[in-house]
């Protein structure tokens, strides 16, 4: 996994969870930049998108979408090691205990890239643009083969926020942020309301979709 968006948004598209700051990111998390945004996924061969909002604070990250006419919340603190799921119209939640340890993954030009530990890709930096009025870098990311390279995805990241704010792959999967705001997110956001039942946990959610990094 390349960007930190699709981490941040296990739940949205996959019912489960997003993901968030596992044992390492918790170390990073006084450098968390609070912020909210407009989150949309399209894929390549498939009618409209998925569209939601998501919040990123110290406390978590919390996303909300609808399903089936149907308001859906999803929320992850990294204290509790745990992804809550929040159905606001029936006052209720379920909370599912994540055993693997979600963090942030390394953008292009950090240590931890696979581009720099290892020989499978290469980051190679396109230009510095605008993007949805934030000044971003533009990251080309290639599989090396045995005698060519082979596209693999475009990040467009933001220094400032330290997360790419558009990602588009090879397969034709994009997902990208929009109506990026700063500043501290509502304590309540990342609470469960005490009134909310709670419902049997259903199976443990699965950690966060893989971008096709092998």
């Amino acid at each position: 996994m390349w960007g930190l968006t699709i981490v941040l948004l296990m739940s949205f598209f996959l019912g489960l969870p997003s993901a968030a700051f596992g044992g390492e990111m918790t170390a990073r998390q006084s450098a968390i930049l609070p912020f909210s945004a407009d989150v949309t996924r399209m894929e390549k061969n498939r009618k409209g998108s998925d569209k939601g909002r998501m919040y990123v604070s110290p406390e978590g990250i919390r996303t909300e979408s609808e399903r089936d006419g149907v308001r859906i919340a999803l929320l992850h603190r990294p204290e509790r090691k745990s992804v809550a799921t929040l159905f606001p119209d029936q006052k209720s939640y379920m909370e599912n205990v994540v055993s693997v340890a979600l963090s942030r993954p390394p953008l292009p030009d950090e240590p931890e890239s696979p581009c720099r530990s290892g020989k499978a890709f290469v980051c190679r930096q396109v230009a510095r643009e605008m993007l949805n009025g934030r000044a971003v870098i533009h990251w080309e990311i290639v599989m090396k083969g045995p005698d060519r390279e082979f596209p693999h995805a475009h990040l467009w990241v933001d220094p400032r926020l330290r997360i790419a704010i558009r990602e588009s792959y090879a397969d034709g999967l994009t997902v990208e942020l929009t109506n990026i705001q700063e500043g501290e997110q509502p304590a309540s956001l990342f609470t469960i309301p005490e009134e909310y039942r709670k419902m049997a946990p259903t199976v443990e959610p699965a950690t966060a979709p893989e971008k096709r990094t092998q």
